[in-house]
C-alpha cells in the first residue's frame, strides 16, 4: 500500500482555486484526484452545514478534526472555495503543499496555538492521512 495524503486549501474565489488546481496538475497530481468545492455546488447547505457531497463531505465526517470542519464550514458559507487533492503520494506531498499554499488563505480553526514555538512555519494547506 502506497503512503498517500489528502491535502486541502482554502481560496478567496473559484478562479484562484482553479489556478491552484492547475499548479497541482503541473507537479504531478492527476486530474481525477483534484476537487474544488464551494457552497454554490451544493456541498454546503444553508447555514454552512456540510451535506456530505464529494470527497470534502467525506473528509469532514471521517478525517478532519472538528475545529477544521467548523473552520471550513464558515469559510464556504462566506463564498470561499476549497481545493481537495486526494491520493497524493508522500514523496509528492511537499511539492503539492507548495502548489496549494500559493494564494491560499489562512484557515482560522480556533485552535490554541499559544504553546507553539515562536517563528514556527505553518503551511496554509492542510494534510490528512486516509484511514
Amino acid at each position: 500500500m502506497t503512503d498517500t495524503r489528502i491535502l486541502t486549501a482554502l481560496y478567496p474565489d473559484h478562479a484562484t482555486a482553479e489556478r491552484a488546481a492547475e499548479r497541482l496538475r503541473a507537479v504531478g497530481v492527476p486530474e481525477e484526484n483534484i476537487e474544488l468545492h464551494r457552497s454554490e455546488t451544493g456541498d454546503v447547505a444553508p447555514g454552512g452545514h456540510l451535506t456530505g457531497g464529494g470527497l470534502f463531505g467525506a473528509l469532514s465526517g471521517l478525517l478532519m478534526p472538528e475545529p477544521d470542519v467548523r473552520a471550513y464550514q464558515r469559510e464556504l458559507d462566506r463564498g470561499r472555495t476549497v481545493v481537495v487533492a486526494s491520493h497524493v503520494p508522500a514523496d509528492l506531498a511537499a511539492e503539492a503543499h507548495a502548489a496549494l499554499d500559493e494564494d491560499a488563505l489562512e484557515v482560522d480553526d480556533e485552535r490554541d496555538r499559544s504553546s507553539e514555538p515562536a517563528g514556527i512555519l505553518r503551511s496554509r494547506s492542510r494534510s490528512y492521512l486516509p484511514r
